[in-house]
């Protein structure tokens, strides 16, 4: 927040015995990233072990031999660079899961800015 303070220095002079001003500042909070990740533009909460449709979790039926893509957008909703060193997947089925167009790693995302990032089944 908002500090103020004063400046005084003491010396000889016979009329300016302090001399003193006037000093101020506003404290901000140090500068932090916060990553949101986004599917159809809903929000994917951290943990959520739910696939929905709504946020392209659940990449419903695709039937044998063929793909379908689902695209991911990642925010960083803070006020400080965040960076991004990979996406893996874990799990019993993993391997039936890709990363078809990976972003560069590491990937620095701006404040109020993302990048997003196409799984493929």
């Amino acid at each position: 927040g908002n500090r103020s303070a004063t400046i005084e220095i003491d010396n000889d002079d016979a009329d300016e015995n302090p001399y003193n001003f006037a000093i101020q500042g506003n404290g901000l909070p140090i500068p932090t990233p916060e990553i949101n990740v986004k599917g159809n533009n809903n929000s994917i909460t951290d943990g959520d072990n739910t696939p929905s449709v709504a946020d392209h979790t659940d990449f419903g039926d695709v039937i044998q031999g063929n793909t379908f893509d689902r695209t991911f957008t990642i925010e960083n909703t803070g006020n400080a660079s965040l960076r991004i060193n990979g996406i893996s997947f874990s799990g019993t089925n993993a391997p039936d899961f890709a990363l078809v167009s990976p972003p560069t790693f590491p990937l620095d995302i701006n404040a109020s800015s993302s990048s997003t990032f196409t799984v493929r089944f």
